[in-house]
């Protein structure tokens, strides 16, 4: 994969840390030619090499991506962020937290 496939999603990657930073401690890595995104060291989003958003899901909140044509990411549990949320910071801001929070908990059950 060329770096030009992939500067878009660091870009975009850029974009959501910095919009999302107001909740958190918000960072991103570069992963796979895209970017993880995570809060207090859990992953909560992806940008995909092909500078598509997802949010990480699970069964609280997948029936709202699934009702707005969302397709999940591989069989992981990240589901694409509609482009229309990604316009709007009080959306976005609310699904973030959503995701944000399931991230959280995961991780606390890994440990």
């Amino acid at each position: 994969m060329s770096k030009k496939q992939t500067k878009p999603a660091y870009e975009t990657g850029e974009t959501l840390v910095s919009t999302l930073s107001v909740l958190g401690d918000v960072n991103g890595r570069k992963m796979f030619g895209g970017v993880g995104i995570f809060v207090e060291d859990a992953m909560f989003a992806l940008v995909s090499s092909d500078n598509v958003i997802h949010f990480k899901v699970d069964d609280s909140n997948r029936a709202k991506y699934e009702a707005a044509g969302a397709a999940q990411f591989h069989n992981m549990p990240y589901y694409k962020l509609p482009d229309a949320i990604f316009q709007n910071d009080d959306d976005l801001f609310a699904w973030a937290k959503e995701s944000m929070a399931i991230a959280r908990a995961s991780k606390k059950k890994k440990k």
